[in-house]
């Protein structure tokens, strides 16, 4: 969606800047069901608002990975700008589940320590989602490369994907 969309803050970061907010929002929420002793009431809320999280990390971090190429045309650039988006996002996610029980201890444990953690992982995700779509430059738009808006170039392309042999395998 991302590739046919067309903005004048870039194609790809109202996407990544919203995906980041209602990622951590979700996230915070999360950990956060409504007091109720019914297991199938929280079953579903927890159900419900985990399909959230990952549609908003969806939001946020396909047209992320789709962006490199929008801000550099150069190839070993974009490399080594894909491989600190790497490093930064593993040690990011390893970091964050180090840190997940002693926060939670921090927090005082139980359900409040759980809530905490919630909140706090939802803030750190929100910040450093949202951080690159204000903060890194882009290139002006090629509009020659750009695909054409609507369902029928999408399809099109969907279909160009699924005639690629490597793609497939």
């Amino acid at each position: 969606i991302s590739d046919h969309s067309s903005c004048r803050l870039g194609r790809r970061r109202p996407f990544m800047f919203f995906g980041a907010i209602i990622l951590g929002l979700t996230m915070a929420t999360l950990f956060s069901p409504p007091p109720t002793d019914n297991g199938l009431t929280t079953f579903w809320y927890i159900v419900i608002i985990y399909c959230l999280v990952n549609t908003a990390y969806t939001l946020h971090s396909i047209p992320y990975g789709a962006w490199a190429p929008e801000i550099t045309q150069d190839y070993d650039e974009r490399t080594t700008l894909n491989g600190f988006r790497n490093v930064f996002a593993v040690t990011g996610t390893l970091l964050g589940a180090g840190l997940i029980l002693p926060l939670i201890s921090y927090f005082g444990g139980g359900i409040s320590g759980w809530q905490s953690m919630g909140i706090s992982a939802g803030i750190f995700m929100a910040v450093t989602g949202v951080i690159p779509s204000l903060m890194v430059p882009e290139q002006p738009a090629n509009n020659s490369n750009k695909p054409k808006a609507g369902l029928i170039p999408m399809l099109k392309d969907y279909a160009g994907a699924l005639k690629n042999r490597a793609y497939l395998l």
